[in-house]
């Protein structure tokens, strides 16, 4: 099934109040970043393309399956807007990867007549997990007076868009030519071999870190208690599972045995999904409170960091939470809703 233009395009005025937040930087004077999501379709008109101040990329994610259950290849991730002269680049990092997605997210841009936005996929190394954007508060986003789709866009902008728009108009008339296209992959290629030489030699080049400030005390403390919150937030829940599955082999006792054996495979699942919150960002907390050193604890909270996001990412996205939540056996399992606050109160103490 074709998206539906009308409503892509009704979508426009929150993308481009995304787009005035990814231009900003935050108080730690780095590029706000926004989550965006992304299902490729037949041509450039079908894409679809979310990006939102307010919303994580997996919940982007999530919304297009939701409301487009024919498409089975998504991507999202998080993106800031670079400024460079006149040029604007959108510049996005993979959470859910998708081959050659940035030149099909651009021409997503162009469908929306964006056409001043290059898009361009950061470089993320091996060991490196894109952590999800934070939610904000409204008062960060006080952009969207003037994100209407009748914004007038500076006049170096508007030149590149009226460029770019040309460039579409002769791309359509050529006819596909496999081998071009593999010959500039090629040469794209190449030019990010280049990219990657420029990038070492800058490291190299580039000063030592200043030493990290102490932590104080009191954020100290909470950090030697943090991981006591996440084992005994753990432990909770498993006590009301345990009461669950108790609950459930009660109702079906009486069964045949066949089926008795399927519905321990689907207790089974249970354990599996709480299993993968595990301890390792307990392990990592307390390693952090016990270093000796102040580098040592940055790097051992940096490692937390990564794995608070994917807790974050598993809790938002993990169905069998909402099922033992919403169970119909009478165990009232606040599932959700006890991982949000634990984790909301391990992200304050790991706040920068």
């Amino acid at each position: 099934m074709a998206v539906d233009l009308n409503k892509q395009k009704a979508n426009l005025a929150l993308i481009k109040t995304a787009l005035r937040k990814a231009a900003l930087k935050g108080k730690d004077g780095n590029p706000i970043r926004v989550g965006f999501a992304f299902a490729p379709g037949k041509d450039r008109k079908d894409h679809i393309l979310l990006v939102d101040p307010r919303k994580r990329a997996q919940m982007l994610m999530q919304q297009i399956a939701k409301e487009h259950k024919e498409r089975k290849v998504l991507c999202c991730g998080t993106a800031a807007v670079i400024k460079v002269g006149s040029k604007l680049t959108f510049s996005i990092k993979f959470i859910k990867k998708l081959a050659g997605g940035e030149r099909k997210i651009e021409e997503a841009f162009k469908a929306l007549s964006l056409t001043q936005y290059k898009v361009v996929l950061e470089k993320v190394k091996d060991d490196e997990e894109v952590e999800d954007v934070v939610e904000t508060d409204d008062e960060d986003l006080d952009l969207r007076a003037g994100a209407d789709e009748d914004d007038e866009a500076p006049a170096d902008e508007e030149e590149g868009a009226a460029a770019d728009a040309s460039d579409d108009e002769e791309e359509e008339e050529e006819p596909e030519d496999k081998e071009v296209e593999a010959s500039a992959s090629d040469e794209d290629d190449e030019e990010e071999d280049d990219e990657e030489e420029e990038d070492e030699e800058e490291e190299e080049e580039a000063p030592a870190p200043a030493p990290a400030a102490p932590m104080a005390p009191a954020k100290l403390a909470a950090l030697a208690a943090a991981p006591k919150v996440y084992r005994d937030t753990h432990a909770v829940i498993g006590k009301h599972i345990d009461k669950l599955k108790d609950a459930i082999r009660q109702a079906y006792k009486s069964e045949a045995p066949e089926l008795i054996a399927e519905i321990d495979k689907g207790l089974a699942q249970m354990d599996s999904a709480i299993s993968s919150f595990d301890h390792s960002i307990a392990d990592e907390m307390e390693k952090a409170h016990k270093a000796k050193d102040e580098a040592t604890r940055h790097a051992h909270l940096e490692k937390c960091r990564a794995l608070h996001a994917k807790n974050i990412r598993t809790l938002a996205s993990n169905p069998m939470l909402k099922h033992i939540e919403n169970n119909p056996f009478g165990v009232q399992i606040p599932v959700l809703k006890t991982y949000t606050l634990s984790f909301k109160h391990i992200e304050g103490v790991l706040k920068k």
